[in-house]
């Protein structure tokens, strides 16, 4: 348990829905989830209701609420009192794509604020936009999910992980089952789509259609991955995800089955090819990719 869990809990608890609470926290919305399920597994309690429209304190969380308070308050006198102050000497700004599962992202990254002495801003940004916002300058960073040959002639990206593209669904669906399925699989299964997929998995679509495979999608607009997870669990319709979210969810009555012939993604590190030889720029890549080279990058 650290401070940070404690700040999203109490922000969760305010804002009733992870959208706007990880908008107030500059975080992106799986950051909010990934602590939250850390939490609640680590004290072995339930601290939200969910269902598809809204997040609800359980009793336990309402407890936890009240000592979280007390112990946020007391932090805050602590600062106040002996004047604790930020004195980072610079600042970066990293984007990441709102679907993303950061894994141990967040924790390299306050590592490399404190070796560094270095601010980082993270935002909520869809594959898209932080191409967009990185060209004019309001990103420095951005990791995202993208396909080879994606990334625009401006930028230059690292890959940090290169990963499967599996399907999410619940385990009464008869294709659960499964050990692996085909692309003409995919027509008897209905894919739930929000609005930023058909631009993230256009290549897999356009396979598929290449290939006579008409598939049937259903639109969503969920709060947060939590959400969509649970439309899943409804058996609303399964998940197309990358191999590492779904096996961060896959075992609660969920079942995570590989499409053959595989088909991969890549979670990708962008920035500007103007800025990568530059302090911090370097020192930020070379921070993230010592992880990767080390074998202890988790996404």
């Amino acid at each position: 348990m650290n401070l940070v869990q404690l700040r999203y809990v109490l922000e969760l608890a305010a804002c009733g829905n992870f959208t706007r609470a990880a908008e107030n926290l500059c975080v992106t919305q799986p950051a909010v989830s990934h602590q939250l399920k850390t939490l609640e597994k680590e004290l072995g309690i339930t601290l939200f209701q969910r269902d598809t429209h809204a997040l609800s304190l359980t009793d336990e969380g309402e407890e936890f609420c009240r000592c979280a308070e007390k112990v946020m308050a007391a932090m805050g006198e602590l600062e106040e009192t002996f004047g604790i102050k930020n004195t980072a000497t610079g600042r970066l700004r990293l984007g990441l794509y709102m679907f993303h599962q950061v894994g141990n992202l967040n924790k390299i990254v306050v590592d490399f604020i404190s070796k560094y002495n270095v601010r980082v801003n993270t935002f909520s940004v869809e594959t898209s936009d932080a191409y967009r916002m990185l060209e004019d300058g309001r990103l420095d960073f951005a990791v995202v999910n993208c396909w080879d040959g994606e990334i625009p002639p401006e930028l230059t990206g690292h890959t940090l992980a290169r990963e499967r593209l599996m399907i999410l669904m619940s385990q009464q669906e008869p294709y659960a089952s499964r050990s692996s399925l085909t692309l003409e699989d995919m027509s008897g299964i209905c894919l739930l789509f929000d609005q930023w997929a058909p631009k993230i998995y256009a290549p897999f679509i356009r396979i598929c259609r290449e290939k006579g495979v008409q598939l049937t999608t259903a639109n969503v607009d969920p709060d947060g991955p939590e959400m969509e997870i649970a439309a899943v669990k409804e058996g609303l319709g399964a998940s197309l995800v990358k191999e590492s979210t779904g096996q961060f969810y896959c075992g609660d009555n969920l079942a995570l089955v590989p499409i053959e012939p595989p088909l991969y993604i890549n979670t990708t590190l962008i920035c500007r090819k103007k800025d990568r030889n530059h302090s911090p720029y370097a020192s930020f890549i070379k921070h993230v990719l010592s992880y990767v080279e080390k074998g202890e990058l988790k996404v």
